[in-house]
């Protein structure tokens, strides 16, 4: 849920966090790092930053927005939206990895009229669809498989 100033407001449960977490099997990191990447730039992500000692990858990319019932209290109509995508990656044992996921939208719009028209910022939300996190970790397993087959 957005508040009138745009940002969610809604406090995050238990069950929520796990949506967003699953664990993988993998002969090591550096093969869930390549295949985390590489899923990400497949689904049209630009890599932003990749720190390794923290374990966290955070890539975006923009996309149009298709209007939903729940954004229209702004009085401004989104137009685009900006999908920060992050990953946590945590070494739980030899073989056994933790990835949290974050979709993060930012939406923004057109405000003003015609001679001084700009883009606005006017909102900003976690996505908790179980079935985005579902998707998203059933094409990462299977980037996983593939990355460990080819042996990078």
């Amino acid at each position: 849920m957005l508040s009138e100033a745009g940002e969610e407001t809604e406090v995050l449960s238990l069950a929520d966090a796990n949506i967003q977490t699953h664990i993988f099997e993998s002969k090591s990191e550096h093969f869930l790092y390549h295949a985390s990447i590489a899923l990400m730039q497949d689904l049209g992500f630009i890599i932003g930053d990749i720190n390794f000692n923290l374990g966290v990858i955070t890539a975006s990319k923009e996309t149009p927005y298709v209007l939903q019932a729940k954004h229209y209290s702004f009085g401004v109509t989104p137009v685009y939206q900006t999908v920060n995508l992050s990953l946590s990656l945590k070494e739980l044992n030899k073989d056994n990895f933790e990835v949290k996921s974050t979709f993060n939208y930012e939406l923004w719009g057109l405000s003003g009229g015609l001679s001084n028209m700009r883009l606005v910022k006017i909102g900003s939300y976690v996505e908790m669809d179980k079935e985005i996190y579902n998707l998203f970790f059933l094409k990462l397993k299977n980037s996983i498989i593939i990355e460990e087959q080819e042996g990078i």
